[in-house]
């Protein structure tokens, strides 16, 4: 993603944040993902030890940080109405 733009995803997320929208968690998560993608494509950090550096700065397990990363989360279902 080029900078310019991740630089405004960031502020969005500032903004957002600040005014309640979302959740300190996703924010955290967000920066996850975005430390992770550097991990693993600029700095060529395998992806098994970007995880386990990135459990260790946030202090969460390695299965949370894949649940973050890859999104395994189960989502509920909606009622059928």
């Amino acid at each position: 993603m080029p900078e310019k733009l991740l630089e405004f995803a960031d502020d969005m997320l500032e903004v957002l944040s600040k005014h309640k929208f979302i959740d300190d968690l996703a924010k955290r998560d967000y920066k996850i993902r975005r430390e992770f993608d550097k991990l693993v494509k600029e700095d060529k950090i395998p992806s098994e030890r970007a995880k386990n550096l990135l459990a260790e700065k946030y202090f969460v397990s390695f299965k949370h940080i894949e649940t973050i990363v890859y999104g395994l989360k189960h989502k509920k279902e909606l009622p059928k109405t």
